[in-house]
C-alpha cells in the first residue's frame, strides 16, 4: 500500500484496534528508512471514540523521547495512521511462547535486563510533562509480555500507548468501562476506583512473574473465574513456581504483586532500583545488552526484513525462509540470492498482494525453456492433430444418404426419358419431392445411369390420379441441402 510518502512491505503486528505494518519512508536525494506504520481496522476507523483513542496515542507517544521507549514520528489522516520507530526484533510474549514450545526458560539475568529497560521507559513515561510544564500523568494500563520489544540490539523497548490514560486525554472512559488485558490487570482496576501509575507497578511484576516462572500469574477458565482470584489475590509465591529463582527476586516480585496498591512498590523506577538490589544480594548480576541479543537470535524466533527495492527497481531476497516452506531462496551463479523485480510504483495492488510476506519473500524460480528436440516433437504433434481433426469434421459432415449426387430440376420436355429410380424412401401423401441440384461432371461420367435417372423428378401419384404440381424452385426440404 503506497500511504502518502510512506510504502508498507509487510503485516508485523496485529491487535484489537490496528494492524502494524513494516513500512519504508521515502524522500528526497533517494532518502529511505524502515518505520512502522500503525493502521486501524476499517470496521473501527469511522467510530469516533476510537479515532479519538488513536489520536491520543499519537500526541502522548510523540512527547515521551526516552531509549527504552518506541518513538513515534509523524502522524496521517486520510487515510488515519501513526508512524512509530521501526524496532527490528521480537516481542517478549513471541520468545516466551517459543520457551514454552521448547519446554525451556529464560536466564534468570536476561529477565531482569529486560524488565529493568522496560521499566525505565515506563517510569519516563510517568514523568512525562506537557508544554506547559504540567505533568501528563501517563498511566500505560497495557503492560504486557505483547508490549515489551526485545530488539536485536539486545535494548528492551515499551510500545503501544493505545489505551493510555492522561489528565489531558481528549477520549475518556466510559463509566465501568475496564481497558486492557484481565490477566495483566490490578485489582483495583476492578472496583471502579481511581487508578495511578501502582497499576502498571502492578503489571510488571506480572510479566516478572510470567517470564521467570515460564507460565501466567492467574489461570481460569472463565473471565468472571480470573477476575475472582485476582480481586482475591490468591497466588503462588514465586519462588515456589519457579525454585531455581533467588529469595530476594522472589520478594522485589510479590510486593509489586501486592493486593493493596499502598504495599507496592510507588513508582517504575523504584522497582527497577530494588530489582538491582535483589540481584546483587543474591550474586545474580543482571545481564549485559550483548547477552539478551545473543539470547534472542538463539531461539531463532525473528525473521529480518526484507531488503529494500533500490533505485534499479528490483528487490533482492533476503536469506530468510520462504514463509511455510523451510526452505531458502535459490542460489544464483554468481552465488548471490535471486532477485525478484519490485512492482511498479503507482501499481494499484491490493492489501493482501502488496503485503504479503509469502510475496514478497517468494523464490524467483526462471521458468523451464523448451530444447530444440522437444520443439520438433510438439510441431508434429500439432500438425498431426490437425489432420485428424479435419479428417473427423469431414468424416462427420458426410450424411450416409447423400452419396448419391443430388438431381436438378425438372428437365425440359425435349429431354429423352429414362426409367425412374428413386433415390429416397416415398414421401407422404399429396407431398411431392423437391427437385436436387446438377451432379458436378466428375460424377456424372463416372456413374451414367444414375445421371440419366436424375434428369427426371421423382415423384408420388396423388389420390384420384391428379398428378401433383411441379414444385417451386424454392420450395425445397432441408433434409435435401
Amino acid at each position: 500500500m503506497r500511504l502518502g510518502r510512506y510504502e508498507t512491505l509487510q503485516p508485523i503486528a496485529s491487535g484489537g484496534m490496528a494492524i502494524v505494518h513494516l513500512a519504508r519512508a521515502l524522500g528526497a536525494g533517494g532518502f529511505e528508512r524502515l518505520v512502522a506504520i500503525k493502521v486501524m481496522h476499517p470496521h473501527i476507523a469511522s467510530e469516533p471514540e476510537f479515532v479519538a483513542m488513536f489520536l491520543d496515542e499519537a500526541r502522548l507517544a510523540a512527547q515521551i523521547r526516552h531509549p527504552n521507549v518506541v518513538g513515534t514520528i509523524d502522524v496521517q489522516e486520510e487515510p488515519l495512521f501513526l508512524v512509530m520507530e521501526y524496532i527490528e526484533g521480537p516481542s517478549l510474549h513471541v520468545v516466551l511462547r517459543e520457551l514454552r514450545r521448547r519446554n525451556e526458560k529464560l536466564d534468570v539475568g536476561v529477565v531482569l535486563r529486560v524488565l529493568h529497560d522496560a521499566l525505565l521507559g515506563l517510569h519516563a513515561a510517568h514523568e512525562q510533562k506537557g508544554s506547559d510544564g504540567a505533568p501528563l500523568e501517563i498511566i500505560h494500563r497495557d503492560v504486557t509480555p505483547h508490549n515489551i520489544l526485545l530488539g536485536v540490539d539486545g535494548v528492551s523497548r515499551i510500545t503501544d500507548f493505545g489505551v493510555a490514560r492522561a489528565a489531558s486525554r481528549l477520549s475518556s472512559t466510559r463509566g465501568g468501562q475496564v481497558k486492557g488485558k484481565l490477566s495483566y490487570m490490578a485489582p483495583e482496576q476492578f472496583h471502579g476506583q481511581d487508578i495511578d501509575r501502582r497499576v502498571d507497578v502492578y503489571a510488571a511484576g506480572a510479566v516478572l512473574y510470567e517470564a521467570l516462572s515460564g507460565q501466567q500469574l492467574f489461570k481460569a477458565d472463565t473471565e468472571a473465574a480470573l477476575m475472582g482470584q485476582i480481586i482475591r489475590g490468591v497466588m503462588t509465591p514465586l519462588r515456589a513456581a519457579e525454585p531455581r529463582v533467588p529469595q530476594a527476586i522472589s520478594d522485589v516480585c510479590m510486593r509489586a504483586l501486592s493486593r493493596e496498591p499502598n504495599a507496592r512498590y510507588a513508582t517504575a523506577a523504584d522497582l527497577a532500583d530494588a530489582l538491582e538490589d535483589a540481584a546483587r544480594i543474591a550474586g545474580t548480576p543482571i545481564a549485559t545488552a550483548r547477552a539478551v541479543a545473543a539470547a534472542v537470535k538463539a531461539l531463532a524466533v525473528h525473521e529480518p526484513p526484507p531488503a529494500i527495492p533500490g533505485p534499479s527497481g528490483v528487490r533482492v531476497v533476503p536469506p530468510a525462509p520462504v514463509s511455510g516452506s523451510g526452505q531458502h531462496a535459490p542460489l544464483s551463479g554468481s552465488g548471490k540470492r535471486a532477485a525478484v523485480p519490485a512492482p511498479a510504483p503507482d501499481v494499484d495492488e491490493s492489501p493482501s498482494q502488496s503485503t504479503s510476506v509469502g510475496t514478497l519473500l517468494a523464490p524467483a524460480v526462471p521458468l523451464p525453456q523448451p530444447s530444440a528436440k522437444r520443439s520438433w516433437k510438439l510441431m508434429v504433434g500439432v500438425t498431426t492433430a490437425i489432420g485428424v481433426g479435419l479428417g473427423v469434421a469431414a468424416f462427420v459432415g458426410t450424411r450416409p444418404g447423400d452419396t448419391e449426387p443430388a438431381a436438378q430440376p425438372a428437365a425440359p420436355a425435349s429431354a429423352p426419358s429414362a426409367p425412374s429410380v428413386a433415390t429416397k424412401p416415398a414421401e407422404p401423401e399429396n407431398t411431392a419431392s423437391a427437385s436436387e441440384p446438377a451432379p458436378s461432371s466428375s460424377t456424372a461420367a463416372a456413374s451414367p445411369s444414375a445421371s440419366a435417372s436424375a434428369k427426371k423428378p421423382v415423384t408420388t401419384a396423388a389420390p384420384g390420379g391428379n398428378r401433383p404440381p411441379p414444385p417451386s424452385r424454392t420450395a425445397f426440404r432441408p433434409d435435401d441441402l
